[in-house]
């Protein structure tokens, strides 16, 4: 995996200002990180595994900075959590706002394998709530070429993860995975994200207020 050191057109910006700078190099870093796993696993499934279990870990966090500053922002439902999400809380963190779709999906039977897309249902299996996720950036991989060999690798994976700590962290179970990626030939970039489960039914009830 090679992280270009290309100078981001925010630092170069008179007024890129400083959360622009701590974007830029936190996406700088986490290129450093992922080609240090490479490199200590050599298991691109591995590092997957491990960049969504890194993500969770920050996601958790995110949720809890976010609510405690956002004012009049209700997550009372997946289909509002997942706005918040999509229209405030990645560009607040990420620089970039993603555009959500809602649907429903089925889990797969057993045995089977669950679809990649929202709006094409696996067969069998319960109905569940899905959300896609479109962004036409991905600031995480703006100066990123995968190399040949890693193929399997999933290089923004810690944005997978981050929803799903987000989300757990507002009792919102739900599995999140890119279905389009711009690193795998793909125009755009799209997650899927899934609930699987509300893990108690009076989840976020503190963000539930009249």
């Amino acid at each position: 995996v090679e992280a270009r050191p290309a100078v981001p057109d925010g630092m170069a910006a008179a007024d890129g200002g400083t959360d622009t700078v701590s974007l830029d190099l936190f996406v700088m870093t986490y290129g450093a990180i992922v080609s240090q796993m490479m490199s200590s696993f050599e298991d691109p499934a591995r590092v997957n595994t491990e960049l969504a279990k890194l993500g969770d870990t920050i996601g958790s966090r995110i949720a809890d900075d976010f609510l405690s500053k956002a004012e009049g922002v209700r997550c009372r439902s997946f289909r509002e959590a997942m706005t918040v999400i999509a229209k405030n809380a990645f560009p607040t963190y990420l620089g970039v706002a993603a555009d959500p779709e809602f649907s429903f999906t089925r889990a797969p039977a057993a045995g089977g394998t669950a679809a990649t897309e929202c709006s094409a249902p696996a067969e069998g299996g319960r109905e569940l709530e899905c959300c896609t996720l479109t962004m036409e950036d991905n600031p995480l991989a703006r100066w990123v070429e995968l190399p040949e060999g890693a193929e399997d690798l999933r290089f923004s994976n810690l944005l997978c993860g981050v929803i799903q700590g987000a989300m757990a962290a507002i009792m919102y179970k739900v599995e999140a995975t890119f279905s389009e990626d711009t690193l795998r030939g793909d125009a755009r970039n799209r997650i899927k994200v899934v609930l699987s489960q509300v893990l108690k039914d009076t989840a976020a009830e503190e963000y539930r207020a009249e």
